[in-house]
């Protein structure tokens, strides 16, 4: 008899790096099922993971920061150049590059189909 800890982690996950033209992206990336049930995480030096993201067929948002915007929330997980930097730090040129606009609304998101089971890594380019 094998008697270990089994925890309950995530069911899936996707991760990866968000670029613009070879160099990082900061800001949001949302994952919008077809039933539009969302899932997001905070894009910092372009590296993002998300827990349980909706499967099959969705739509990738990729949002900017904004002027005045901060990355806010947890950044656990995500290396930034910036060591020591409270979560919730405004972005800065060591954080990434703002997304092009287009890629901030559902009708400009990218396309993508994930399996919804185990680790996939998913990067991401963007262009302007």
């Amino acid at each position: 008899m094998v008697i270990g800890c089994q925890g309950k982690g995530p069911k899936s996950l996707v991760r990866g790096k968000v670029t613009l033209e070879g160099q990082p992206v900061a800001g949001q990336i949302v994952i919008i099922g077809s039933d539009n049930k969302e899932k997001s995480a905070p894009l910092a030096m372009g590296q993002y993971s998300i827990e349980n993201p909706p499967s099959g067929e969705v739509t990738i948002v990729v949002k900017g920061l904004g002027p005045g915007m901060s990355l806010g929330g947890k950044l656990e997980g995500i290396k930034t150049k910036e060591k020591g930097a409270p979560a919730g730090a405004a972005a800065s040129p060591d954080m990434g590059v703002e997304p092009p606009a287009k890629y901030g609304k559902k009708e400009g998101g990218i396309k993508k189909t994930i399996k919804g089971s185990g680790v996939e890594v998913m990067d991401i380019e963007l262009t302007r």
